[in-house]
């Protein structure tokens, strides 16, 4: 369970941190404000996977 949940949070930044690099590359939404915001949760959502299984690997 706290995997999962520091996954979640390490997701969070790390989406975050890709977002303000590359921007809205995604159209998902006519609304320009609900595109970054699904942009964002897409961006957080493909980094949680190499996230969580680092994490998994980096445990004892």
């Amino acid at each position: 369970m706290a995997a999962i949940l520091m996954a979640l949070v390490l997701a969070v930044v790390f989406g975050g941190i890709v977002w303000l690099l590359l921007g809205n590359r995604f159209e998902l939404d006519a609304d320009v404000q609900q595109n970054e915001i699904l942009n964002l949760g897409l961006y957080v959502a493909i980094t949680f996977v190499p996230v969580f299984i680092l994490i998994l690997i980096w445990s004892p």
